[in-house]
C-alpha cells in the first residue's frame, strides 16, 4: 500500500493486486471499503481500481488504516477475500523543503509532529536576528516559538550587554549529528530553546543564568549538565529541573 503522497491533501492509494494466473482470469477488479481512523477520519467504498480516500491532513499524524476487499474476476464466478491492517504516518507536504524537515521528525522519532505553518524563514526579535535563531541551520526554514522570541530578549535585557548565541533551532538531523541519544524530546527541535555562550567561564555562566532565572516560564539546564561552555534556556511547558 502506498500510504501517503506529496500533497497536504493526502491521497491514499491501494496497490495490492497479485493474482494467480492459473485461474485463467483476463480481468480482475474489486469492490471494497477503506476506513481510516485518525485526526481526520472517514471512509470510502466502491468498485473499481481507483479506490482511495482524500484526507485534510494539515498537521500530519498517525492513522490506523483498515482495508477490506473482495477481488473478483469477470470471467470466473466467486470472490477472492482479501484484507489487511496497516498503520501509516501521514506527512503534510508544504511545497518546499519543509516537507522533508517534517519527515525528519517522524523518521527520527521526535515527540513533536510540526505542521507547515510552524516554520519560518524570518522570525527575529529586538536583540536576536534570524541567523541566530537558526544558527548554522541545515535548512533555511526553522521554528522559533513566540515564548522563545520574548524570553530570549528578556534574558538579554536583564543581562545588560550583548550575548553570543551558540545555537537555537535544530532540525532532527542536526540534533542527531550533535547528540543523537537526546533526540526524543530535545527542545532545540521544538523551537523554544537557546544556548548562550558563557566562554567556559563559571562566573559568566552564573551571571547569564541569573539573568534568565527571573524570566517567566524559563527552564534552565543545570551547570553540571550543560558545563560552563553555555547556558541552555528553554520554554517547555514543564521543566524537569
Amino acid at each position: 500500500m502506498d500510504a501517503w503522497s506529496d500533497q497536504e491533501y493526502t491521497m491514499l492509494h491501494t496497490i495490492a493486486v497479485w493474482v494467480d494466473n492459473s485461474w485463467g482470469c483476463s480481468h480482475w477488479d474489486y469492490s471494497g471499503v477503506l476506513f481510516v481512523n485518525g485526526p481526520n477520519s472517514g471512509y470510502t467504498s466502491g468498485p473499481g481500481l481507483g479506490l482511495g480516500l482524500s484526507l485534510p491532513n494539515y498537521g500530519g499524524g498517525n492513522y490506523d488504516i483498515e482495508v477490506g476487499f473482495q477481488f473478483y474476476c469477470d470471467c470466473v464466478q466467486g470472490y477472492v477475500p482479501f484484507g489487511d491492517w496497516t498503520q501509516a504516518q501521514l506527512q503534510p507536504q508544504c511545497g518546499d523543503e519543509r516537507g522533508s524537515i517534517i519527515e525528519e521528525y517522524s523518521s527520527r522519532g521526535v515527540d513533536l509532529q510540526p505542521s507547515c505553518s510552524d516554520f519560518t524563514t524570518s522570525a527575529s526579535s529586538t536583540y536576536f536576528q534570524p541567523h541566530e535563531y537558526n544558527k548554522n541551520g541545515y535548512h533555511q526554514w526553522y521554528i522559533a516559538r513566540g515564548s522563545l522570541l520574548s524570553g530570549a530578549d528578556t534574558v538579554r535585557s536583564n543581562y545588560g550587554s550583548a550575548l553570543i548565541v551558540n545555537g537555537s533551532y535544530r532540525c532532527p538531523d542536526k540534533q542527531c549529528d550533535i547528540r543523537c541519544a537526546s533526540i526524543g524530546g530535545g527542545r532545540h527541535m521544538h523551537g523554544d530553546a537557546m544556548d548562550f555562550n558563557s566562554y567556559h567561564d563559571t562566573p559568566t555562566w552564573w551571571a547569564i543564568r541569573n539573568a534568565a532565572n527571573t524570566v517567566s516560564g524559563r527552564c534552565i539546564e543545570p551547570l553540571d549538565l550543560s558545563s560552563n561552555s553555555h547556558v541552555h534556556v528553554d520554554f517547555r511547558p514543564s521543566c524537569p529541573w
